[in-house]
């Protein structure tokens, strides 16, 4: 089972999306990616992440002013991260 996004605060572990999420057949989703991998299966899931980390990054950039001259590897996907 692949976690595609998971969220920790000092209590551990808080939300996830894995395989319960972008393998599912229902109609609900409450998970962290809020239905974007819903169902999707691996490979789109894995795309559709990709987009999210992007996304995520680009708004802290507008909203924080962060660097892009260092990246992160965000599931293959290099995405900027503050200085």
């Amino acid at each position: 089972m692949a976690t595609l996004i998971s969220y920790h605060s000092s209590d551990g572990d808080k939300g996830r999306c894995d395989s319960r999420c972008y393998d599912a057949y229902g109609p609900d989703c409450h998970c962290v990616c809020q239905g974007v991998n819903h169902g999707k299966g691996l490979e789109q899931a894995k795309a559709n992440t990709d987009q999210l980390a992007e996304q995520w990054i680009e708004l802290c950039q507008r909203d924080r002013g962060l660097s892009q001259d260092i990246t992160w590897k965000v599931l293959g996907t290099k995405v900027a991260t503050p200085k």
